[in-house]
């Protein structure tokens, strides 16, 4: 008997005398049709097939990471730009508050009479009506002259505080300051009636408020 190695298979071949009728072509096929050569064959198909399959999915896991990290980078990018736009927002909203301030404040020390009641509705949250009725209310009493004394009543200053010390409440220059004034005088109407067209309408029906 002989071995003949065929890829690795040890393949046992019996040598028979010539009546066998089995030559070197015999040898030959059932060396070829021998099991380990087809399962060499399909082994190796297989790690092919294997080796693709996991290219694949490395290649699909890379996709997704960078898909990812393409995403986590638009995200943080937006997240910049809105910050820096409720900053720029927040910068905005002080400086306008700032000057809306400041306007209030020379408004106040302007030394206009009008000037200055119509800075301080705003305290009171009195818009445009209120103002207009307010105006009429004060042309009618005073005309927003600081010093007006009434002859009969003896009612003194802008808004004719009867008596006219009674707009110390407000502060001791009284007598000569505006502001003062008006301060008592907005004071005395949001106290009595709420808001200055009331005080108006008091003042057609009765001519006085």
């Amino acid at each position: 008997m002989r071995r003949i190695s065929i890829r690795g298979a040890t393949l046992a071949v019996a040598v028979a005398t010539v009546t066998s009728g089995m030559g070197a072509v015999g040898i030959a096929a059932a060396a070829n049709d021998s099991p380990h050569v087809h399962d060499d064959a399909a082994a190796t198909s297989t790690y092919d097939v294997r080796g693709e399959i996991h290219q694949l999915q490395l290649d699909q896991a890379h996709a997704r990471h960078t898909a990812d990290l393409r995403a986590a980078q638009l995200r943080t990018a937006a997240a910049a730009r809105k910050a820096e736009l409720a900053r720029a927002e927040a910068a905005r909203q002080a400086a306008a508050e700032r000057a809306s301030r400041e306007a209030h404040r020379r408004a106040l020390y302007s030394g206009d009479p009008r000037t200055i009641a119509r800075a301080m509705l705003a305290d009171y949250g009195w818009g445009d009506a209120q103002w207009s009725c307010l105006d009429a209310l004060w042309t009618r009493e005073s005309s927003w002259q600081v010093h007006n004394t009434n002859p009969g009543s003896g009612a003194y200053g802008i808004p004719q505080a009867l008596p006219g010390y009674k707009m110390a409440w407000a502060g001791s220059d009284w007598r000569d300051n505006p502001r003062t004034q008006i301060s008592w005088g907005l004071h005395y109407i949001a106290q009595r009636y709420g808001t200055p067209c009331a005080a108006w309408s008091h003042s057609q029906s009765y001519d006085f408020y």
